[in-house]
């Protein structure tokens, strides 16, 4: 079975799924932001 770390790797060797993950990487900025705020109001 292959780990999350693999199978990310794996899947960004496309191009196209590469290219894809990078043009939401903002998304997921604001994810980590909004997750990290949210873990302080705690």
């Amino acid at each position: 079975m292959m780990t999350h770390k693999e199978l990310k790797m794996k899947a960004l060797a496309d191009p196209e799924t590469r290219a894809e993950y990078e043009a939401q990487k903002p998304e997921f900025e604001l994810l980590d932001k909004l997750l990290e705020a949210r873990k302080r109001a705690d």
